[in-house]
């Protein structure tokens, strides 16, 4: 029997798209691996050796990167796309050179007028941020002067990895990382071992982010055949994308003031101390939120391409696989974590007192940041067409309501309170939000996204981590029994999500009618 050529053609499309997928997923999942267990192993050593005030400070670094990333300003998932368009002839390959070089130059001016503005501003953190009891005030000056010179390096580094990732180049960029995670992290302890200071610590993170930082640079050059001059700039270039990356950069500035606002009060109002406890449910929530990173990273130059061809049947696809991994990998954890929160931190920090103040909080943290998996899906379906629009206007009204409450909750509650919000809001994005971007990007897919692909693993992971949960010892003081239980609980859970999504696919072999993908023009699709 003859096979059409258009049918063969989709059918090697897929094929390719399959295999290219499970590499990168394999290389970024690899990669988020070994840097989150890195930060397991490394985290209680700090802990143990700086103390929790010194502790607090590093912690801190986190709520500075992400502030500073605002200064991104979507450039790196513009560059992204202009790659991913780059590598199906979409776009001219002088042009997207051209726009990378312009990029190197406001990059390299942030790295070099950001650490003069720390070093300027040292004195006004050491006596004015921070509720300090016992640093001395020149350490604490001295490290955000280094923390903050840290924080454009790192912004660079992630723009560069941004147009790998667009590339294809997921394997060196996850090679790259899994390096530098794993030296940046092992580096200062053998130093504060014998002398606990942090500077030793964030000067030696600034020492390996900038051989990554080189690293990833020389290795997007090597995609060009064109050469620029060295002084070359465009503004054109960068004007001509203004419209994607202005964008994209607005969405970087809510989601960082929605997200850090919170944490920002709390770092003001806290005992260094008590911040320093609350930093390891940060930790332990923005591990569940670098989940979807390499998952999202294999997947998206596959929609954007998809999109790019008109081919909605493929990005429905390519969004169904996408949120099974999800939910196996980043939702069914969440749950496992939020039924066990105080073993949970036991198992990790040993710390038996620090696990009963953070258990009261940690668990709305992690189930409100395992609902994220689904807007950053969403995100994605929009990101692939470059029609942001509407993402723009929820996360303005996302904005206007949760700030301010933000402010109120953390101001009057504390951690407890800004924890409960943060789950509450995000319950009410994934309700009231992402059916519209589906009736407007993917039509007559919401009711079998949320039935047939969402809610079955999620309830079967609840279900299983709490039955479990309820037959544990919540008292036990020993670390062996709480890694024990929560390892278990977390296998579980996934494992009960895995096979219910099995189960799906089976019967979708059995009734392929009740999973057909809707063919609408990609003419009614309104941007």
């Amino acid at each position: 029997m003859r096979v059409p050529s258009q049918s063969l053609a989709r059918f090697v499309r897929e094929a390719a798209t399959g295999m290219a997928i499970v590499r990168n997923l394999v290389a970024n999942s690899t990669n988020q691996g070994v840097s989150f267990l890195a930060n397991i192993i490394a985290v209680p050593l700090y802990l143990t050796h700086l103390g929790t005030e010194q502790y607090g400070l590093l912690g801190f670094t986190i709520v500075v990167q992400t502030w500073i990333n605002l200064l991104e300003a979507g450039m790196s998932g513009t560059l992204g796309r202009e790659m991913t368009r780059l590598l199906i002839g979409d776009v001219s390959e002088g042009g997207v050179h051209s726009f990378l070089r312009s990029l190197d130059w406001l990059f390299l001016g942030a790295i070099l007028i950001l650490p003069s503005i720390g070093w300027l501003s040292r004195g006004w953190w050491a006596s004015s941020w921070f509720v300090n009891e016992t640093l001395d005030p020149r350490l604490i000056g001295q490290c955000m002067a280094l923390i903050i010179a840290l924080a454009p390096v790192r912004l660079a580094a992630m723009l560069y990895k941004g147009g790998l990732m667009g590339a294809e180049r997921q394997v060196f960029v996850s090679a790259v990382s899994i390096v530098g995670s794993v030296v940046r992290l092992a580096l200062p302890l053998p130093f504060i071992w014998a002398v606990p200071d942090v500077r030793i610590v964030v000067g030696a993170w600034l020492g390996v982010s900038l051989v990554e930082l080189v690293a990833v640079r020389l290795e997007l050059s090597r995609i060009f055949s064109t050469r620029l001059a060295w002084m070359h700039f465009s503004l054109a270039e960068l004007r001509d994308r203004a419209y994607l990356w202005g964008r994209i950069a607005y969405l970087a500035v809510a989601w960082a003031a929605i997200t850090q606002t919170d944490k920002l009060i709390l770092s003001r109002i806290l005992p260094l101390a008590d911040y320093g406890r609350f930093t390891l449910v940060m930790i332990v929530s923005n591990a569940i939120l670098a989940i979807p990173a390499p998952i999202c990273f294999a997947f998206q130059p596959r929609m954007t391409a998809a999109a790019a061809r008109g081919d909605r049947r493929e990005l429905a696809q390519l969004v169904h696989d996408l949120t099974r991994i999800m939910m196996v990998l980043m939702v069914a954890p969440a749950f496992a974590l939020a039924a066990v929160p105080y073993l949970a931190m036991l198992a990790w920090t040993g710390d038996a007192a620090a696990a009963q103040a953070t258990s009261r909080y940690l668990g709305p943290y992690v189930l409100g940041s395992g609902l994220v998996s689904f807007a950053i899906i969403v995100y994605l379906i929009q990101y692939a067409y470059g029609a942001l629009k509407l993402h723009v206007r929820a996360y303005t009204a996302f904005a206007v309501v949760l700030i301010p409450a933000e402010i109120v909750v953390a101001s009057r509650f504390g951690a407890v309170g800004a924890a409960w919000l943060w789950l509450a809001v995000n319950a009410a994005f994934l309700l009231a939000y992402y059916p519209l971007v589906f009736h407007r990007f993917l039509p007559g897919e919401a009711k079998r996204w949320y039935g047939l692909v969402v809610a079955p693993p999620a309830v079967a992971a609840a279900a299983v981590a709490w039955a479990i949960a309820s037959s544990l010892d919540m008292r036990t003081t020993n670390r062996v029994t709480a890694m024990l239980e929560t390892g278990a609980m977390m296998l579980a859970a996934c494992a009960a999500a895995g096979v219910t999504t099995l189960a799906i696919a089976l019967w979708k072999r059995r009734r392929p009618a009740a999973f057909a993908l809707h063919s609408t023009p990609e003419s009614e699709v309104r941007r």
